[in-house]
């Protein structure tokens, strides 16, 4: 008796309640999927990170370039590269020129190249942002010296 008297609260309550019920439990449902479509999953290596950017899934995967710890993050045949960290070795202005920036860079299906994770600046062409202006900048003033 106990059970049935438990399952029938929702009998129970009048119809502004229910609507409410309803509305907040399909928004919970709702956000755990955003939350979970938007989730990267974490690549323990290269040849991972590759074999979802090749298909333009979502991925992502931490490497260490050169003195840099760089993020990678792929989804829809987009990859986004972000500065996590530059080794202290390297010049205060250096850090902070790099030190949190990313770009955006597109790519075609079954066609991402390995140097995007080997090499910072690889194809550049095809990038937009505060670390494709960083690198830029790089550029200019080393062949300005």
């Amino acid at each position: 008796m106990a059970g049935g008297r438990a399952s029938n609260w929702l009998v129970r309550m009048d119809r502004r309640h229910r609507y409410v019920f309803f509305v907040l439990v399909v928004s919970v449902v709702a956000a755990v999927f955003i939350v979970s479509a938007y989730r990267f999953p974490s690549c323990p290596d290269a040849e991972c990170f590759m074999s979802y950017a090749n298909f333009c899934g979502t991925a992502s995967y931490v490497n260490k370039i050169s003195t840099m710890t760089v993020l990678y993050e792929t989804k829809d045949c987009l990859l986004r590269k972000t500065i996590l960290e530059v080794d202290p070795a390297e010049s205060e202005a250096m850090r902070e020129l790099l030190t949190g920036k990313s770009m955006v860079c597109s790519y075609l299906r079954n066609d991402f190249s390995a140097l995007h994770l080997t090499r910072i600046s690889a194809h550049l062409s095809n990038c937009e942002g505060s670390l494709k202006d960083a690198i830029s900048r790089l550029a200019y003033s080393s062949s300005q010296e």
